[in-house]
């Protein structure tokens, strides 16, 4: 599944340089492109970068990602932020379930792939995948 990592202007060749170390060691198979605006000077060979235009500021940046998003082909992937990369062997197994899981059932939206919503109420729904309770007040993180 195609990964998306945001940036901006000041750490675009930080965040490039971070997630290719990272990736190569934990996660060679990923299709990591950094979206950001300025194009990076640091250059990878495994790591893509996406202008999404002209920096408009911080209220605009949804608007932008979401015409980013609309325009691609994918329907499902992975969108993180510049400084959580993989610390450790992602499962790509654990990736394609998720991923199956979203192309066949139109009720799930989104998944997360890290533990940072487990403290809040949720059941099982396999030993590694949980769903939160819908009436939870807080759901949905940065990540």
């Amino acid at each position: 599944m195609k990964t998306y990592i945001i940036t901006c202007d000041s750490r675009v060749d930080q965040t490039i340089s971070l997630y290719e170390y990272f990736v190569s060691k934990y996660w060679p198979n990923a299709n990591i492109t950094v979206l950001g605006y300025k194009n990076p000077t640091y250059k990878s060979n495994i790591i893509k970068f996406v202008s999404l235009g002209k920096d408009l500021g911080p209220n605009f940046l949804n608007e932008q990602l979401f015409n980013y998003f609309s325009s691609t082909k994918e329907s499902n992937f992975i969108f993180n932020v510049d400084d959580m990369p993989p610390i450790r062997p992602v499962n790509d197994d654990l990736i394609t379930y998720a991923q199956k899981l979203l192309e066949n059932d139109s009720q799930i939206g989104r998944i997360g792939l890290t533990c940072d919503n487990k403290n809040r109420p949720y059941s099982n729904i396999s030993d590694k995948i949980f769903q939160n309770h819908q009436n939870s007040n807080y759901k949905l993180s940065a990540v």
